[in-house]
């Protein structure tokens, strides 16, 4: 009896029940992998098989990385989830705060909150044989005393020239995204509580005269404390405390490109988030933990829009084609974006179909984009020689 109209595997076996199955001597299955072999060596060279550069256009349009390109776009991932060895070994301490996790920090790193003032004064306490950091009595109860506790610790270490960047601006330190903060910390500081940092990210979409998409890429400012001079999304910016994310996208984007609110909320699209965990670069070796999630938004822009400098912190504006976007993977690349940003690049090309599932490494690009913690309570460090 023939099932013309079931899986491929068992249309390759003529849609008959019985060469599907097989026989009891096993004739059925071999008659099966006979066919799936002669059918896989007769059909012509995927185009997107060839060249490692070279692109290929599916029916819908959109263009397919090749499985050359696939290694460069994991070791983009890779390089934002480092964690050596060596420190996963010695032990993660957690950062309590009533009983409940909020962040991770080295042993370094909880020593030093602990010894950064006077013993009596103490904000911290670490334990080492429990693995366990957590506040004094004297930071007291509620978020202004353990803000303020916290900040006066925070500003030592800045004046020491250990905290670097300050910003100014507020992160929420929550066992949750959505649940009450404990307490708020110095953005430059948050590493060093090893809390869950979030952030916005917007990539630009603008259409060529062929319907096909580019991304509008902004070139750090060469005075910026991080990454100066890199490629990033048009528009990225920190979660601070006290603004719902989509007026932090608003903002950000008025601040940072010019773009007018009423376009931004016309257009803007929320298309999911990435995260990472990984030990920050330090002059002072001190390994400190950088644990983030970043909510991307997609946000379509007219064709005759131009994104403007606003805030000093770009330098100017261009456009990627689909194809630069996937030249950029490259480790030799030139024009490199800031790590966390090729995160955001590379979700987009994986939902907008420009990688192909059938190539081999597509389920670990799904899977790693997402490496970081989404909940505190949660963590995924990625073990790589030191």
């Amino acid at each position: 009896m023939k099932f013309p109209n079931i899986t491929p595997a068992f249309a390759l076996c003529g849609g008959n029940m019985k060469n599907y199955l097989g026989s009891s001597s096993g004739g059925g299955a071999r008659y099966c992998i006979k066919e799936v072999n002669r059918s896989l060596k007769s059909r012509a060279p995927m185009p997107y098989r060839t060249n490692i550069l070279a692109m290929s256009t599916t029916s819908n349009d959109a263009t397919v990385v090749k499985s050359g390109v696939m290694q460069d776009i994991l070791y983009r991932i890779r390089e934002c989830n480092k964690i050596p060895s060596s420190i996963i070994d010695d032990g993660i301490v957690d950062f309590e705060i009533d009983g409940k996790m909020v962040g991770k920090v080295t042993k370094q790193v909880a020593k030093l909150l602990c010894e950064s003032v006077p013993k009596d004064d103490a904000i911290f306490i670490f334990h080492p044989e429990k693995k366990l950091l957590n506040l004094t009595d004297k930071a007291g109860n509620t978020i202004e005393e353990r803000t303020d506790a916290v900040m006066t610790v925070m500003k030592k270490l800045k004046d020491d020239g250990v905290i670097t960047g300050w910003r100014d601006e507020l992160y929420p330190v929550a066992q949750g995204f959505y649940d009450k903060p404990m307490l708020l910390v110095e953005r430059a500081a948050a590493p060093f509580l090893g809390i869950l940092q979030y952030g916005v990210h917007i990539n630009g979409i603008v259409k060529d005269e062929h319907g096909k998409e580019k991304m509008w890429i902004a070139r750090r400012s060469a005075q910026k404390s991080k990454y100066p001079g890199m490629t990033d999304q048009i528009v990225a910016g920190g979660q601070p405390a006290g603004l719902s994310l989509i007026e932090n996208v608003v903002k950000e984007c008025e601040e940072e490109a010019g773009i007018p609110a009423d376009l931004t909320m016309k257009n803007i699209q929320a298309v999911g988030a990435v995260s990472y965990e990984c030990v920050e670069d330090s002059d002072l070796d001190l390994p400190v933990l950088s644990r983030v999630v970043l909510f991307n938004y997609d946000l379509e822009l007219p064709s005759d829009f131009q994104p403007i400098v606003v805030d000093g912190e770009v330098d100017e504006f261009f456009q990627w084609s689909v194809e630069e976007q996937l030249a950029s993977m490259s480790r030799n690349f030139q024009n490199e974006m800031k790590p966390n940003c090729y995160l955001c690049v590379i979700d987009y090309l994986l939902r907008k179909g420009f990688i192909s599932p059938d190539e081999p490494g597509y389920l670990d690009i799904f899977r790693e984009l997402r490496s970081g913690s989404l909940e505190v309570g949660h963590h995924y460090f990625r073990r790589i020689k030191a």
